[in-house]
């Protein structure tokens, strides 16, 4: 007999030197109004005073119980990310990075709607914050992979609420691969065909720093890119859903490799090597930028 989660929602936090804005984060997330929801933190073998400013932050926490995992060795986003959501006994998950935050009513308005629809899956848009500029970011109604174009607000985790147990059975993090980490949980989850609903609110802040993931090194962002890139076709291969899902692999290997041929020092005969198949697809790419499928066709 399958037990009942002992929480209706687990947040995930994966924390390494968040000194400085980890109290926010979880501030933000005790002052939801809303019972049963449980904090998963873990500490990524954090150098600073992120664990002192932890136990400063539970003790002003009124609503939520905090779960803290502390790795004795530096494991990486993806997999600190992976340990927590390991943790997790709860009907439904939800990301919130250490130096982002969730806004007022989140996640009432994210459980009130898998309430109301039965939904897997509960989409919404975010605030973006970038220096003095912020912008409201909300992702296109989608129904498949076919349908999402390879961009945070498609398949970052920070504007979606998960089922965890689907999560936990087909689309945990893949350890040590950080960078597109997000895209590596969510299209495996969007291949068990979950139920859908979309929030026209905004549920989470956004800050972009310049040591963000996005912005890391490009020879370990291509990397990284391109294993994700393999182990979702993989995937994809092995559940038989590779006709079924043909737009969504042509835009996925593109997006992969996409770094040879336009970053600084571009190596163009690598890029025509990598996923050759689809280089005579590019001008049919519908969810690229004309301007990229345009260039693609220029380079020799």
């Amino acid at each position: 007999m399958t037990t009942a989660p002992r929480h209706r929602l687990s947040v995930i936090m994966p924390a390494y030197n968040a000194a400085g804005t980890i109290g926010r984060a979880i501030a933000s997330i005790d002052s939801q109004d809303v019972d049963g929801c449980c904090l998963i933190i873990c500490n990524d073998a954090s150098t600073d005073r992120t664990l002192e400013e932890i136990e400063r932050a539970r003790k002003e926490c009124r609503k939520i119980s905090i779960n803290v995992i502390t790795l004795e060795k530096h494991a990486g986003y993806a997999s600190a990310m992976a340990r927590a959501m390991e943790e997790a006994d709860s009907e439904y998950l939800i990301c919130c990075d250490s130096d982002d935050r969730m806004l007022p009513g989140a996640i009432r308005a994210m459980l009130d709607e898998a309430g109301r629809t039965g939904a897997d899956l509960v989409v919404a848009g975010y605030i973006e914050h970038k220096g003095e500029r912020s912008r409201l970011i909300r992702p296109n109604r989608f129904e498949s992979l076919n349908d999402m174009p390879i961009d945070p607000a498609h398949f970052s985790l920070c504007n979606k609420m998960f089922r965890t147990r689907i999560v936990q059975s087909e689309a945990m993090p893949y350890p040590g691969l950080d960078r597109w980490a997000d895209l590596g949980v969510t299209a495996r989850f969007m291949t068990a065909k979950p139920r859908i609903a979309h929030l026209e609110v905004p549920v989470y802040e956004y800050f972009i720093n310049p040591g963000s993931l996005s912005r890391s090194g490009k020879e370990k962002l291509l990397a990284d890119h391109l294993a994700i890139a393999d182990l979702i076709i993989d995937h994809i291969e092995a559940k038989g859903m590779t006709d079924e899902l043909d737009t969504f692999l042509l835009h996925l290997k593109f997006h992969a490799k996409v770094k040879y041929a336009r970053a600084p020092g571009r190596d163009l005969r690598k890029w025509r090597r990598t996923y050759p198949e689809i280089n005579s697809h590019i001008l049919a790419l519908r969810h690229v930028p004309l301007f990229y499928r345009l260039l693609f066709c220029l380079v020799r």
